[in-house]
């Protein structure tokens, strides 16, 4: 189930799953994306949980989170594991920091 809840100075997102609820926060006339290391957080994986999950390099996953480029297709990957593991639909350009390159 989803919710939006709507004021003067705030936007709340809460797309409600069984047992979870998850918050994204809406700013009026900004909106913060998370991140790769908000989302592995959230699904509760180590570095090298997600990196086994996602099939790809440790080290690929951290430069990931980190901000620095990596091939488009071990991004996919490391996405993909994270919607898995949290139940929803993620894409690219949902998430702020990652770069990647074709």
């Amino acid at each position: 189930m989803d919710v939006l809840v709507v004021s003067s100075e705030i936007m709340l997102y809460l797309h409600i799953i069984p047992g979870f609820t998850h918050i994204c926060t809406l700013f009026v006339g900004e909106y913060r994306f998370m991140t790769l290391e908000d989302l592995r957080l959230e699904a509760h994986l180590s570095v090298a949980a997600l990196s086994r999950k996602a099939g790809v390099d440790m080290k690929t996953v951290k430069r990931a989170i980190d901000g620095e480029p990596v091939q488009k297709v071990k991004a996919v990957a490391i996405v993909d594991a994270l919607s898995k593991e949290l139940e929803r639909p993620l894409k690219l350009e949902d998430i702020e920091g990652i770069h990647y390159a074709y």
